[in-house]
């Protein structure tokens, strides 16, 4: 069984059960055609949302059995805005199996908050229902959504040729998956997997307009599947000097995710001109 502690907190999205009220909020992306692409229903109006949301079947904030799914609001922290939903389906109970799934507004997209819900769903998945493993399935075709996946550290682990028929096509799917032990390793131990480390030497006088440009760039790698939290500190001593320290997934993510990205352009644009020389970046694990 799992009764959660409303609302479920991540750094910056809350977690809560959905209510009619909401209705229109979901109804303002669920009914666009866009949105509604590679998801197995066809686009939905406020009516027919709001009958789901008044039916206790496909609307519940806690989990007794499995076949039943967990369906969420996910709002930003900070002004309570709803900016998706999110589902934890409790598919088996002998054998531990779980899914996953979220849709996000497409006005606030960019921002990583698929990934962070995403890692808040397999926290109750695995450490309040005692899951043993969490599958994601999507359409092929969903390259947003398998990076979503990657970003929350879930592998690929089949490419399911013309699967299922969808809206009256044929499909492929794509499935990822993550188990409970794989899932607590590197948060039991309390560390991230991977600690992106670079000393910042910025031009002198130029201080107040570097942090001014990092403002409007953390925004992009924040963005990235696979991120995970990031500092930036200033030298007591030389206070032209910054430390960044950018926690990740693995390398992969910052190397083939963020500087393989068009927000990277950005970002390059943005920061690099500040620096005199340019820095060195390094990777770095914790030690035992």
């Amino acid at each position: 069984m799992l009764s959660p502690a409303y609302p479920v907190r991540t750094p910056r999205l809350v977690l809560r059960p959905l209510t009619v009220d909401d209705a229109p909020a979901l109804a303002a992306y669920q009914s666009r055609p866009d949105v509604c692409r590679f998801l197995l229903y066809e686009p939905r109006d406020e009516r027919q949302i709001a009958a789901l949301l008044l039916d206790p079947t496909r609307n519940r904030s806690e989990l007794t059995g499995p076949g039943q799914s967990l369906w969420l609001a996910l709002c930003r922290a900070d002004d309570g805005t709803l900016v998706g939903d999110v589902v934890l389906m409790w598919q088996d109970a002998e054998q531990g199996a779980g899914e996953v799934g979220y849709v996000l507004d497409p006005r606030h997209h960019g921002h990583g908050y698929a990934t962070e819900a995403v890692e808040a769903l397999l926290g109750l998945a695995f450490d309040g229902l005692g899951l043993h493993r969490v599958v994601g399935r999507l359409d092929a075709r969903n390259a947003a959504s398998a990076g979503v996946l990657r970003g929350a550290g879930m592998r690929r682990e089949a490419h399911l040729a013309s699967n299922e028929t969808v809206k009256g096509e044929w499909t492929d799917e794509v499935v990822y998956a993550v188990l409970g032990e794989e899932w607590r390793g590197p948060r039991a131990a309390g560390r991230p997997p991977v600690r992106e480390h670079a000393v910042l030497p910025v031009r002198p006088g130029s201080e107040a307009a570097f942090e001014a440009a990092f403002r409007e760039a953390r925004p992009l790698i924040e963005a990235t599947p696979g991120f995970r939290g990031l500092t930036l500190s200033r030298s007591l001593e030389s206070p032209s000097t910054y430390l960044l320290l950018v926690d990740w997934s693995d390398v992969a993510a910052h190397e083939e995710g963020f500087r393989g990205s068009e927000r990277y352009a950005r970002w390059r644009a943005l920061l690099h001109p500040f620096y005199d020389p340019f820095p060195v970046v390094e990777h770095f694990v914790a030690v035992s």
